[in-house]
């Protein structure tokens, strides 16, 4: 059975918010993308007639999360009950919504490359490839602990120690990742392996939708 509930990407006005849809269609051609910006008013009414998407994508984007205040609200609204990818920008709506401090990177990286590696604790962790090459574009990362009570731990640092990912605590039912590089890079060599990862890990309907 073909799961046609919608994957919703919030686009923040990135160019490269194209190549990730082109990145889930990739890994999966019968993906129900609906694209929409992260401030059109149509988003909530789209999620109203939508209560159970598949998933909600946070794309990479300009500047900070306090200036993508809707996608801080709408990650807030259904984070215990939609599973959420954050790219890059969305990493950092996640992680902030979740108590992390946003920081100024000590190793700046717009258009290169950073080694991650997932700890081996992590779903995403791959025992035989534990450091993959990643694009990076950012001028801030996530650092310090968040509350005990909060649904994301770090999942991945990056080759100079910074937060590279974050996914959910294991009592947490909800599918959430977030990362600070870009898998829709032609330069993220393991980038559609990480959103087929992601993908697999959703909740699926035990009935026809």
């Amino acid at each position: 059975m073909i799961d046609r509930r919608p994957l919703i990407v919030v686009d923040h006005t990135d160019s490269f918010t194209n190549n990730l849809t082109d990145l889930f269609y990739g890994v999966d051609p019968n993906c129900n993308i609906h694209l929409v910006t992260f401030n059109d008013p149509g988003l909530y009414r789209l999620m109203e007639s939508q209560p159970h998407p598949l998933g909600i994508v946070l794309s990479a984007g300009p500047k900070q999360p306090q200036d993508a205040a809707p996608s801080l609200k709408l990650y807030q609204q259904y984070k215990k009950s939609c599973s959420f990818l954050g790219i890059c920008l969305g990493h950092q709506i996640m992680g902030v919504a979740e108590g992390f401090n946003l920081i100024p990177t000590r190793y700046l990286s717009h258009g290169g490359t950073k080694k991650v590696r997932f700890l081996e604790h992590s779903a995403y962790f791959i025992e035989h490839q534990p450091w993959q090459e990643f694009a990076t574009y950012n001028s801030l990362c996530l650092s310090g602990n968040a509350p005990k009570d909060n649904l994301l731990k770090v999942a991945a640092y990056d080759e100079k120690g910074e937060i590279a990912a974050l996914e959910s605590k294991e009592d947490v039912s909800i599918s959430h990742l977030s990362v600070q590089f870009h898998p829709e890079s032609f330069m993220s060599l393991a980038g559609e392996e990480l959103a087929r990862k992601w993908l697999h890990k959703l909740p699926r309907p035990t009935s026809e939708l």
